[in-house]
């Protein structure tokens, strides 16, 4: 497991970037072969199936085109005339498919939009509904559960994901390139949002239940700045975390399964970097260090991968892969006596990776910004 990794963050008031970068070891890559699908899409940001043989390919533009076991793609939904995509930042994240999709037909999607009655830029949370073709949606099934009017056209934030362990829908929101947000408990921004999306799902004692726009949720982890992509251990139900730095560092926060109420530290720290000392910011042990963080010299912006296990064995070492936009390289998050490292799994063909996702079958896909196919990744046995 990658769990127990330790970094005294109390420690970093001294700015020192050099005494507390993690190990990193500098290895020959391993080879994988990363197989291009025959279907094409648009700028990839979410790779998800629906509990059967086939991938569900979220563009930023406002689609979701459906492949099959044999590489045909079709649209499944077309919401572009929903989504804002204009700012480089805006679009459709994150898809969730209903634990229980088989029999209700309903799955999620975060976006960007407009207000209807306002016309402000705002992040909305929606719910549809599948047609009697398991191939094709219902766009007018459309119901809004959350909306946030967002002030600035950057940091929305994007993962969406059920936990394996809880039942519960988890979303990321960013703080809306406003530095107060993420340690404002009256905000949604720079959050970790837990939603009931089912009346048989309640909502832990210690939660902070906040009513949305068409639902309840409960601010789960705070603290972040701009949380794209999250992923969940398919065994143990671990939360994997990639926040999108700012100044100067890239962070991966692990939280192990059954910890509620996490504070990031976001806009007090970044990485080892202390930023402010003020209120709320005054005792720093009182954030979760990240397991990991590395500086802009090697990227700029952090995407959190899927939790591999070779043949899908539990028992086997746990492998949280993670790239970074201006980035080429997959890379896997290793532990050694309790300090995080990164070892590099290899090359895409192309950079700008955006997303990870998995099959069925626990395989995982990887897609990126340029228009061309998503990947599948055959990853070699590891020590």
């Amino acid at each position: 497991m990658v769990l127990g990794l330790t970094f005294d963050r109390a420690d970093a008031r001294e700015n020192s970037f050099e005494t507390f970068l993690p190990i990193v070891t500098v290895t020959e890559p391993l080879v994988f072969a990363a197989e291009p699908s025959t279907a094409l899409f648009e700028t990839v940001t979410d790779i998800v199936h629906a509990g059967d043989d086939r991938l569900f390919v979220v563009e930023r533009i406002g689609r979701i085109q459906v492949m099959q076991l044999n590489g045909d793609a079709s649209v499944f939904l077309d919401i572009t005339h929903l989504v804002d995509d204009n700012g480089f930042e805006q679009g459709m994240f994150g898809l969730a498919f209903h634990p229980n999709y088989a029999a209700n037909g309903y799955f999620f999607l975060n976006y960007t939009g407009r207000d209807v009655a306002t016309g402000e830029l705002a992040l909305f949370l929606a719910r549809f509904t599948v047609s009697a073709d398991p191939n094709v949606a219902q766009p007018d099934s459309l119901e809004i559960l959350l909306q946030f009017n967002m002030g600035y056209e950057i940091h929305f934030g994007g993962a969406l994901r059920f936990s394996p362990v809880d039942g519960y829908l988890y979303m990321g929101v960013g703080d809306n390139s406003e530095l107060g947000n993420g340690q404002d408990s009256n905000s949604p921004k720079g959050k970790i949002l837990m939603l009931n999306v089912d009346e048989s799902v309640v909502p832990p004692a210690e939660a902070s239940t906040i009513d949305g726009f068409n639902a309840s949720y409960s601010i789960w982890g705070k603290g972040l700045r701009n949380p794209w992509r999250i992923a969940f251990d398919p065994f143990y139900g671990h939360t994997y975390i990639g926040d999108v730095g700012d100044r100067a560092f890239e962070e991966i926060d692990i939280v192990p399964v059954g910890t509620q109420g996490p504070n990031f530290g976001w806009a007090c720290m970044e990485g080892p970097l202390v930023l402010y000392t003020g209120w709320p910011c005054e005792d720093l042990t009182l954030f979760v260090p990240p397991a990991y963080y590395y500086s802009h010299d090697t990227g700029c912006a952090v995407v959190m991968g899927e939790v591999y296990y070779p043949n899908n064995d539990p028992a086997a070492q746990s492998m949280p892969l993670f790239s970074d936009l201006c980035s080429d390289r997959i890379r896997v998050l290793r532990n050694d006596s309790g300090r995080a490292y990164a070892e590099e799994l290899g090359i895409l063909p192309e950079g700008g990776i955006t997303s990870f996702g998995r099959d069925n079958q626990g395989n995982i896909y990887v897609g990126t910004i340029s228009a061309g196919p998503i990947y599948k990744l055959f990853i070699p046995p590891m020590n």
